[in-house]
């Protein structure tokens, strides 16, 4: 059903609102029955003035119109905020993918590729056009092993994470790169994403390093040790069983204990499986990086057969290992910096779309309640004036009478209650904020309350006078809300306990009761209006609540939904 709200030259139209959750804005356009009426108006000769109150009730409109239109222009600039916020975060992460130095690749569920950065652009020699399509098992790659044989399409670290929806991890792999027309060797690492609820990848990103100039230097390294003397490295001579065969001069100087303590020295760890691997791999060659007294080592071990020796050659890298670890961490808290503000700009975004939904309800509402009022409060007051004549003019010694005429009083106040809060809605002024006690404003809420002589009042306040800065007319109706609800909820009596507390970022107050506390169909939408449990009443008490403290630039909510009675946190900022 498609429907339209009209206000004094805005129409508010809810396009597609279950799946948007908005309220769309357009300008409103005079009817042609409006624009045929103007016309007659023109000819026709001027009506009398209109009444006093026809002028109150046009005038209520306006108000409630002007205070929309506010309303909707602060929302506006709010999200378009938070959008620029958002945009700016992406920028920051676009910025990221294209300036890494690690190329990156992203390929669908099927292995192909979709995406990729310049830094991947130039260490495999591909423009972006060329790359996207192909798949880890196309034979342009001329993918190969560390040992020089083929590596098959099916085993590219990027087609595993795909088929196990694991990480993998260092996977060495040379490339061609038409460009040079030579191998590229890289480093591979492979993470798939995964949708919430599904099971299988829809997509896997790969990242890898380009380490061609590392294995060019470990080639070196290997010419290099067949002269260690003269090599300014260390150097060292290792049988295949662990007996140190020689260290050259560099060595005994880097690690003065090498000789004494052989294999236990910490260059020396873990031999066994690196002899076993020398023994398996061809070319027999093994590679990590070690931790020495705080420095960082790439050692190598190959097996000169021909020599029967084991070579070990160790190069000082610690500057490098810094520089990768302080590029490592920048781009990981750039990442967590981006994802922060994603989720901050996705928050406020979602607030300013509930604030709008909000307002737009509260000024529908608001404006019917503004051209119904006065028509209400018309023979409201007709009614409280004849049961008041009724009373005066009856003669006393009739209780059942006078029963009935209180009755009729206090139906009436409650009714003029009701149009109150309604205009309330349509009506809410910016907040004049003075210094409030909390602790008497609370006090009064409670002594203005019918049936609040059997519940008791309990308040810790720190400090104590504790003062805010607020409305005091406006807080006075927020707490006389609350405490309205709370005595209601209580019916028999109880207890109603207050905590304020100063906190870093404002002023916080709790408001507990011993009641029923809130039912739980409604815990979610307790703050929307025309929601109530009561037998009497409209639901707008803490739609109301919600409205002065925002508009304090505050907040309010329930807390503690779980626990017996009702407990609301109002928090405040302090200037």
């Amino acid at each position: 059903m498609s429907y339209r709200v009209r206000m004094e030259g805005w129409v508010f139209t809810p396009l597609s609102l279950a799946a948007t959750g908005r309220w769309v804005m357009a300008a409103g356009k005079p009817s042609s029955k409006a624009k045929s009426a103007g016309k007659k108006s023109a000819a026709a000769p001027q009506a009398p003035p209109k009444s006093h109150a026809v002028g109150k009730k046009r005038r209520g409109k306006t108000a409630a119109a002007a205070h929309l239109r506010q309303t909707v222009i602060r929302n506006i600039a709010g999200r378009k905020r938070a959008e620029a916020a958002l945009r700016k975060s992406a920028e920051k992460y676009r910025i990221l993918f294209q300036t890494m130095a690690q190329g990156v690749v992203y390929q669908s569920a099927d292995g192909k590729i979709i995406s990729a950065n310049p830094a991947a652009v130039r260490i495999l020699g591909l423009t972006l056009d060329e790359m996207q399509g192909r798949t880890s098992i196309d034979l342009r790659w001329r993918a190969i092993h560390e040992d020089g044989s083929d590596f098959p399409g099916q085993t590219h670290p990027a087609m595993v994470a795909l088929q196990t929806g694991r990480e993998v991890r260092d996977v060495v792999m040379g490339v061609y790169n038409p460009r040079t027309e030579s191998h590229v060797w890289i480093n591979i690492n492979a993470v798939p994403r995964i949708e919430p609820g599904d099971d299988k990848p829809c997509q896997v990103y790969t990242t890898f390093d380009d380490i061609t100039g590392r294995r060019r230097a470990e080639e070196e390294m290997r010419q290099v040790a067949a002269l260690p003397l003269q090599n300014p490295n260390p150097v060292v001579a290792m049988s295949l069983e662990g007996q140190l065969l020689f260290a050259n001069p560099a060595a005994v100087r880097t690690f003065p204990t090498l000789s004494a303590e052989g294999l236990r020295h910490c260059i020396m760890a873990d031999w066994p499986s690196v002899a076993d691997a020398l023994r398996r791999r061809s070319p027999p060659l093994v590679r990590r990086e070690v931790k020495v007294d705080g420095a960082w080592y790439l050692q190598v071990f190959f097996h000169a057969a021909e020599l029967a020796r084991v070579l070990v050659y160790l190069m000082d890298i610690t500057d490098r290992r810094q520089a990768e670890e302080a590029a490592q961490k920048a781009q990981a808290e750039l990442l967590e910096e981006r994802q922060h503000e994603k989720e901050h700009a996705e928050a406020e975004l979602a607030r300013m779309r509930d604030r709008l939904v909000r307002a737009t309800r509260l000024a529908a509402i608001g404006q019917v309640s503004a051209s119904i009022a006065h028509d209400l409060r018309n023979p409201l007051g007709t009614v409280r004036n004849a049961a008041y004549y009724l009373e005066r003019r009856l003669p006393k010694g009739q209780p059942e009478v006078a029963e009935y005429l209180a009755i009729i009083n206090q139906e009436v106040a409650a009714a003029d209650r009701i149009i109150t809060n309604l205009l309330a809605v349509a009506r809410a002024k910016e907040p004049v904020k003075q210094h409030v006690d909390l602790g008497q404003t609370i006090r009064e809420a409670l002594a203005g309350t019918r049936q609040a002589e059997a519940v008791r009042l309990r308040m810790s306040l720190a400090p104590e006078p504790f003062v805010v800065r607020a409305d005091p007319d406006q807080l006075g109706q927020v707490f006389r809300n609350l405490v309205t609800n709370a005595v209601e909820a209580m019916d028999g009596g109880g207890e109603i306990v207050v905590e304020a507390a100063r906190e870093a970022d404002g002023d916080s107050i709790v408001l507990r009761d011993t009641g029923p506390g809130v039912a739980q169909e409604i815990r979610e939408t307790v703050f929307e209006p025309l929601v109530t449990t009561k037998a009497k009443g409209i639901g707008l008490g803490l739609t109301i609540c919600r409205q002065i403290i925002e508009q304090h630039g505050g907040s309010v909510e329930l807390i503690d939904k779980d626990k017996p009675g009702a407990a609301f946190r109002i928090r405040l900022p302090r200037p």
